[in-house]
C-alpha cells in the first residue's frame, strides 16, 4: 500500500499504521495511560539538516529551527499513539493545534535528550482532545518544550453551528508554491509517512481528494518566512509558536501567508491562507518569553 520505487516507507511504520487499523472496542476513559519514553543522546545528521532547511525554507545555520527539534522526537510520539493501552485509533486523529516553547537557541553540534508524556484527555463538541507533551534536553538543561494536540472526532447528536471569525488584515504577505511530491519529501525527512501526505491514491482512502502537507511543515515554513522578514534575532531570545491547523492544504498548491508590519509586545500574528485569501489553513502566534516564564 505505501511501498512504491520512490518512496521506501520503513517496515516498522507499516507495521505501526496496520496496528491502529484494528477496531478499538474499549470504551475510552476520562484519563490516558500513564506512557512515558525517552530518547537520549540524539546528535543532529548536518545533510538531513540541510534537507530540511532547504525543503521548509530556512536559511543555513549552525543552530537549529525550533520546528526541527520535533522531528526526532516524532517516532516516540508515534510509540505513545500505537501503544496497546492507547484506547484511540491512530488513523482519524487530527492535529490540530501545535505550541513549542524554546529557551534558548540550541546548536547543531549539541546531543539532545527527549522526554514525553501524555496531557490531559478533555471532551469536546468536536470529539475528544489530547495532549503529546514533549520536552528536550541538553547536559541536563531543559531547552525546549512542545505540546501537540490532537483530536479525536466523534459523532454529535446534534447540528454544529460554525462562526466564522472575520480574517485580520494583516500587512505583509507571500506566496508558498507547493509541488505534488511536497509531502512525500517532507516525509522522508520526518518520518511522518501518514497515507493522507503521500499521494492522491492513498488520501483518497482516508476521504481526502488530493494529498496534503504535513501540518508541522507549514508551521516551519511560516517560521522560517518570519525570521527571513524581521531577521535571526528573532529566534535568538526565548519565545513562544502557537499554531492552530485550520484546513488543509492540497497538493500541488499555491496559499498565501501573511503577517503583521512589525512585532509588538504582545507579539507577532500570523496566517496562511487559500490563493485567493479567503480561507484560513493556519493560524499563528508569536511571542518572546521574559525568564520569568519559565
Amino acid at each position: 500500500m505505501f511501498n512504491s520505487p520512490s518512496l521506501q516507507v520503513p517496515m516498522s511504520i507499516v507495521k505501526q499504521v496496520g496496528r491502529s487499523l484494528v477496531p478499538h472496542s474499549r470504551q475510552v476513559p476520562a484519563t490516558l495511560p500513564d506512557v512515558r519514553l525517552e530518547k537520549t543522546g540524539y546528535q543532529v545528521d548536518s545533510s538531513h539538516l540541510t534537507g530540511y532547511q532547504q525543503l521548509c525554507g530556512f536559511e543555513p545555520d549552525l543552530y537549529l529551527p525550533s520546528t526541527y527539534v520535533h522531528l526526532p522526537a516524532f517516532a516516540l510520539h508515534l510509540k505513545m499513539i500505537t501503544h496497546p493501552d492507547f484506547p484511540l485509533p491512530l488513523l482519524g486523529l487530527v492535529h490540530i493545534r501545535n505550541r513549542i516553547q524554546q529557551l534558548r537557541p540550541i546548536s547543531a553540534n549539541e546531543v539532545i535528550d527527549y522526554q514525553c508524556r501524555f496531557g490531559a484527555l478533555t471532551n469536546t463538541p468536536l470529539g475528544q482532545e489530547f495532549s503529546i507533551i514533549t520536552s528536550a534536553w541538553c547536559s541536563g538543561v531543559q531547552v525546549w518544550i512542545e505540546e501537540s494536540t490532537m483530536l479525536h472526532r466523534t459523532p454529535s447528536p446534534t447540528p454544529k453551528t460554525r462562526h466564522r471569525t472575520p480574517l485580520p488584515q494583516l500587512a505583509n504577505q507571500t506566496t508558498w508554491a507547493l509541488a505534488a511530491n511536497h509531502g512525500r519529501r517532507y516525509a522522508k525527512l520526518s518520518g511522518d509517512y501518514n497515507p493522507i501526505h503521500l499521494c492522491d491514491l492513498t488520501a483518497k482512502t482516508f476521504g481526502f481528494q488530493h494529498a496534503i502537507i504535513h501540518g508541522m511543515w507549514s508551521k516551519a515554513r511560516a517560521l522560517a518566512t518570519l525570521e527571513l522578514a524581521y531577521g535571526k534575532p528573532l529566534t535568538a531570545q526565548p519565545f513562544a509558536l502557537d499554531v492552530q491547523f485550520k484546513r488543509p492544504i492540497s497538493l500541488p498548491s499555491h496559499v498565501m501567508m501573511q503577517w503583521q508590519a512589525a512585532p509588538t509586545q504582545t507579539g507577532i500574528e500570523f496566517q496562511v491562507l487559500d490563493e485567493a485569501g479567503q480561507k484560513p489553513h493556519l493560524r499563528g502566534h508569536m511571542k518572546h518569553l521574559s525568564r520569568d516564564s519559565f
